[in-house]
Protein backbone atom coordinates (compact mmCIF):
# COMPACT_ATOMS: atom_id res chain seq x y z
CA UNK A 1 0.00 0.00 0.00
CA UNK A 2 1.43 3.39 -0.88
CA UNK A 3 2.23 6.03 1.70
CA UNK A 4 -0.76 8.12 0.60
CA UNK A 5 -3.11 5.20 1.18
CA UNK A 6 -1.54 4.62 4.60
CA UNK A 7 -2.03 8.30 5.44
CA UNK A 8 -5.62 8.19 4.20
CA UNK A 9 -6.24 5.12 6.33
CA UNK A 10 -4.87 6.81 9.43
CA UNK A 11 -6.85 9.94 8.59
CA UNK A 12 -9.95 7.77 8.46
CA UNK A 13 -9.30 6.63 12.01
CA UNK A 14 -8.93 10.23 13.10
CA UNK A 15 -12.25 11.07 11.42
CA UNK A 16 -13.90 8.22 13.32
CA UNK A 17 -12.41 9.51 16.54
CA UNK A 18 -13.72 12.98 15.69
CA UNK A 19 -17.21 11.51 15.15
CA UNK A 20 -16.98 9.85 18.54
CA UNK A 21 -15.91 13.16 20.05
CA UNK A 22 -18.86 14.88 18.38
CA UNK A 23 -21.16 12.22 19.79
CA UNK A 24 -19.62 12.77 23.21
CA UNK A 25 -20.15 16.52 22.94
CA UNK A 26 -23.80 15.94 21.95
CA UNK A 27 -24.25 13.74 24.98
CA UNK A 28 -22.80 16.55 27.10
CA UNK A 29 -25.57 18.87 25.86
CA UNK A 30 -28.15 19.78 28.50
CA UNK A 31 -31.06 18.37 26.43
CA UNK A 32 -30.30 14.92 27.86
CA UNK A 33 -32.02 15.94 31.09
CA UNK A 34 -33.72 12.58 31.51
CA UNK A 35 -30.30 11.07 32.30
CA UNK A 36 -29.02 11.25 35.82
CA UNK A 37 -25.65 12.81 36.36
CA UNK A 38 -24.22 9.39 37.24
CA UNK A 39 -25.54 7.77 34.06
CA UNK A 40 -24.37 10.70 31.96
CA UNK A 41 -20.87 10.46 33.46
CA UNK A 42 -20.83 6.69 32.89
CA UNK A 43 -21.91 7.20 29.27
CA UNK A 44 -19.23 9.85 28.71
CA UNK A 45 -16.60 7.59 30.28
CA UNK A 46 -17.71 4.70 28.06
CA UNK A 47 -17.50 6.93 24.96
CA UNK A 48 -14.03 8.16 25.91
CA UNK A 49 -12.86 4.62 26.61
CA UNK A 50 -14.30 3.27 23.37
CA UNK A 51 -12.79 6.17 21.44
CA UNK A 52 -9.30 5.52 22.84
CA UNK A 53 -9.67 1.73 22.49
CA UNK A 54 -10.73 2.08 18.86
CA UNK A 55 -7.80 4.37 18.08
CA UNK A 56 -5.35 2.05 19.85
CA UNK A 57 -6.72 -1.01 18.07
CA UNK A 58 -6.61 0.72 14.69
CA UNK A 59 -3.08 1.96 15.26
CA UNK A 60 -2.02 -1.48 16.49
CA UNK A 61 -3.50 -3.14 13.40
CA UNK A 62 -1.80 -0.61 11.11
CA UNK A 63 1.52 -1.16 12.85
CA UNK A 64 1.12 -4.93 12.52
CA UNK A 65 0.38 -4.58 8.79
CA UNK A 66 3.34 -2.24 8.31
CA UNK A 67 5.61 -4.66 10.17
CA UNK A 68 4.43 -7.58 8.00
CA UNK A 69 5.00 -5.54 4.84
CA UNK A 70 8.44 -4.51 6.07
CA UNK A 71 9.38 -8.10 6.88
CA UNK A 72 8.12 -9.29 3.48
CA UNK A 73 10.08 -6.52 1.79
CA UNK A 74 13.22 -7.48 3.72
CA UNK A 75 12.74 -11.14 2.76
CA UNK A 76 12.34 -10.26 -0.92
CA UNK A 77 15.38 -7.97 -0.72
CA UNK A 78 17.48 -10.78 0.80
CA UNK A 79 16.37 -13.19 -1.94
CA UNK A 80 17.32 -10.68 -4.64
CA UNK A 81 20.71 -10.08 -3.00
CA UNK A 82 21.31 -13.83 -2.78
CA UNK A 83 20.51 -14.28 -6.47
CA UNK A 84 22.80 -11.37 -7.39
CA UNK A 85 25.59 -12.87 -5.28
CA UNK A 86 25.17 -16.22 -7.05
CA UNK A 87 25.30 -14.51 -10.45
CA UNK A 88 28.42 -12.59 -9.42
CA UNK A 89 30.13 -15.78 -8.23
CA UNK A 90 29.27 -17.55 -11.50
CA UNK A 91 30.64 -14.62 -13.51
CA UNK A 92 33.84 -14.63 -11.47
CA UNK A 93 34.32 -18.39 -12.11
CA UNK A 94 33.78 -17.84 -15.84
CA UNK A 95 36.25 -14.94 -15.80
CA UNK A 96 38.87 -17.09 -14.04
CA UNK A 97 38.45 -19.87 -16.65
CA UNK A 98 38.83 -17.33 -19.45
CA UNK A 99 41.95 -15.87 -17.84
CA UNK A 100 43.55 -19.35 -17.54
CA UNK A 101 42.77 -20.07 -21.22
CA UNK A 102 44.27 -16.70 -22.26
CA UNK A 103 47.46 -17.41 -20.26
CA UNK A 104 47.87 -20.81 -21.94
CA UNK A 105 47.33 -19.21 -25.37
CA UNK A 106 49.92 -16.51 -24.58
CA UNK A 107 52.48 -19.10 -23.47
CA UNK A 108 51.90 -21.11 -26.66
CA UNK A 109 52.22 -17.92 -28.76
CA UNK A 110 55.50 -17.02 -27.03
CA UNK A 111 56.86 -20.53 -27.59
CA UNK A 112 55.91 -20.41 -31.29
CA UNK A 113 57.54 -16.96 -31.62
CA UNK A 114 60.70 -18.20 -29.88
CA UNK A 115 60.81 -21.29 -32.11
CA UNK A 116 60.35 -19.13 -35.23
CA UNK A 117 63.13 -16.80 -34.10
CA UNK A 118 65.43 -19.74 -33.37
CA UNK A 119 64.70 -21.32 -36.76
CA UNK A 120 65.30 -18.02 -38.59
CA UNK A 121 68.64 -17.54 -36.75
CA UNK A 122 69.77 -21.07 -37.53
CA UNK A 123 69.12 -20.71 -41.28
Amino acid sequence: MSENKEIEKLTGYHREAAKMAAFTSVVKQPDCSQLTEERLKALLDACDHSKSSYAEEAASEDLRELREKFEQSQKEHCEVLHKLQEQHDAEMRDQAKENRFNRVCNVIAILIAAASMFISLVK
